[in-house]
């Protein structure tokens, strides 16, 4: 695979099936098929195909009215999920977690009643290109040959593809006995120079989607053209496309996306949340703050002002979209008529809010942690679990216990990072705390940063003094 010869896609359907005593055998048979060929050989050879990595492609779509007085009652109730659950949950995992409550609160019969009439679920779409929207092109699952036989304009030859390899042994023994932070620098370097390449590849994937080029080359859609000539997932390739989109309409973004000044996160946030004249102020911004406070500054998903929209694997989409069926026929008028969707998701909403409002009180420290938003404020960190809260004068020192001297921290933060002398934290909760992270004997800690997730030492300044820097006109 490192060769050229095999690609990824290929190599993690045969995988399962492949052993010391066949090795040979099965790489000299996939070599240079396409993706389906190889499926077909695996439904032959096992009756089914290879296990492999579940791509995140195959959603469905749920979408549920939704009041616009009400959509700030959602996001609260997405905000309520993440803390009981302890994690940061997508909006998907959030919606079932909100389905399972409302639906524990409604009556057997109401939720049998629903199962019944609700056979295919309501508002649920599939996502193109997804295993639900049936087919991608004709003849889809006809293809038995080899990539040159399939596709003769491409006249692929994976032994051609072999290049020469940087000495992984020489690599390997110098990271194993290197410093963290040499092996650190490292790896930053070389995500950089993954960054160039990816930005590269967007340009040239771009050119093949505004040209449909792949057409030319013998394939019938864009998704089949990367599977099998880039080894990229249609996911994967379309946001190469968007990020080279960004070059006009974002100039310094994209630039700093290339050079690996911001990480792929970081530009797609910058686009959502910047106008082209903006772009310059948002990287300055960006380079100053956390990953964690660019999200705060974007805008929430899943609600819009027309409702609810949400990508989910279809079990979870099914559930969140069974529990406002249930919700429709519970709140059922006089004359038996279901409630509209919009007042059902609302009702659940309520429910479910002050179900886990009631819940959270009985948390210890509940005040500090609702103050941090249930989450530790040790910079950048997103952890919600085991989370303690932390004396910033120590009590053994005289430290009071009041709010200004308590913050949020997570058990690794708190108790692998300050007392065991790796993190430090100084002055007043919540917003005149400065952390200093990988502090280290001798040398300057590894980052220091101040509530709000900004930065220090690197120049930074926050949004709105940066927009105030901006050139008037």
């Amino acid at each position: 695979m490192l060769a050229g010869e095999v690609s990824w896609s290929v190599a993690r359907r045969v995988v399962a099936h492949v052993s010391p005593e066949t090795e040979a055998a099965c790489l000299e048979t996939v070599r240079g098929r396409t993706v389906r060929a190889v499926e077909a050989l695996l439904r032959a050879a096992f009756g089914e195909p290879a296990p492999e990595i579940t791509e995140p492609g195959d959603r469905v779509r749920a979408h549920v009215p939704l009041a616009s007085a009400a959509i700030a009652r959602w996001h609260a109730a997405l905000e309520l999920a993440r803390r009981m659950a302890g994690e940061a949950f997508p909006v998907w995992e959030c919606a079932e977690a909100i389905a399972a409550e409302a639906l524990g609160a409604l009556p057997v019969e109401v939720i049998e009643r629903a199962v019944a009439a609700q056979t295919v679920p309501p508002g649920a779409t599939p996502k193109r290109g997804s295993a639900a929207a049936g087919a991608e092109w004709p003849g889809q699952g006809h293809e038995h040959g080899l990539r040159d036989r399939a596709f003769p304009l491409v006249r692929w030859d994976g032994r051609s593809a072999k290049r020469p390899l940087p000495d992984l042994e020489a690599l390997a023994a110098w990271a194993q006995s290197s410093a963290p932070h040499a092996v650190d620098a490292a790896l930053r370097r070389a995500v950089h120079r993954l960054q160039a390449i990816d930005a590269d590849l967007g340009l040239i994937l771009r050119q093949i989607v505004d040209r449909k080029l792949y057409r030319e080359l013998g394939f019938p859609s864009f998704d089949r053209y990367v599977e099998e000539r880039a080894d990229l997932s249609a996911r994967t390739a379309q946001r190469r496309v968007r990020l080279a989109r960004l070059g006009a309409a974002h100039p310094a973004a994209a630039t700093a996306f290339r050079e690996g000044t911001l990480t792929e996160r970081q530009t797609e946030l910058g686009a959502k949340a910047s106008g082209p004249d903006a772009s310059d102020t948002w990287v300055s911004f960006a380079r100053g703050v956390t990953l964690r406070r660019l999200e705060e500054e974007d805008v929430p998903a899943g609600a819009a002002a027309g409702g609810v929209t949400f990508h989910a694997p279809p079990d979870a989409a099914s559930m969140f979209l069974l529990a406002v069926a249930a919700a429709r026929m519970h709140r059922a008028d006089a004359a038996g008529r279901p409630a509209p969707p919009a007042r059902a998701l609302a009702w659940m909403l309520e429910h479910v809010i002050a179900a886990w409002l009631e819940q959270g009180t009985a948390f210890k420290d509940y005040a500090d942690f609702n103050r941090d938003h249930f989450r530790c404020t040790a910079p950048g960190c997103t952890a919600r679990r085991s989370l303690q809260s932390h004396h910033i004068v120590r009590r053994s020192a005289g430290g009071p216990d009041e709010p200004w001297n308590r913050t949020t921290l997570c058990a690794f933060h708190h108790l692998r990072g300050i007392h065991a002398g790796l993190v430090h934290c100084t002055g007043r909760a919540p917003e005149g705390l400065v952390f200093e992270l990988g502090a280290r004997n001798g040398a300057p800690p590894l980052l220091r940063a101040r509530s709000g997730d900004l930065l220090l030492g690197r120049g930074s300044v926050g949004l709105a003094a940066a927009h105030a820097l901006q050139p008037a006109g």
